[in-house]
């Protein structure tokens, strides 16, 4: 079952789908996959590039690392 033609199924179905739980699950879980991951991903590639090169720098100019 596809769950974005959710609309065009009959009423049984859709009120046993709001009642059970794991619809609520599914929906999350496909967002989160869909929307969230690359979003997640550029955002601590940007933080830690932002945070890591100019310690790296400070580090490797008092010479702490030989």
């Amino acid at each position: 079952m596809v769950w974005d033609k959710l609309d065009s199924q009959s009423f049984i179905i859709k009120s046993f789908l709001k009642i059970n739980l794991m619809y609520y699950w599914s929906t999350i879980s496909a967002y989160n996959l869909n929307n969230n991951i690359i979003h997640e991903t550029v955002m601590y590639v940007l933080i830690s590039t932002v945070i890591l090169i100019p310690l790296s720098y400070i580090i490797l100019r008092r010479e702490e690392i030989k």
